[in-house]
């Protein structure tokens, strides 16, 4: 019995650092998204500003 539940205490812990990192990826990803876009825009408006 105590042998199943330290098995399933580490597999719950292993899902939950998988779905942290996986989460963390994804922030991540989403916020050089966003940044990558605001520098696109901020390129764009000084092409189009008159010199």
């Amino acid at each position: 019995m105590a042998r199943i539940s330290i098995t399933h205490l580490i597999l719950f812990l292993a899902v939950v650092s998988a779905a942290t990192i996986a989460a963390g990826v994804l922030v991540t990803e989403a916020g050089l998204y966003a940044q990558a876009i605001d520098d696109e825009n901020e390129r764009e408006q000084a092409a189009s500003r008159p010199t």
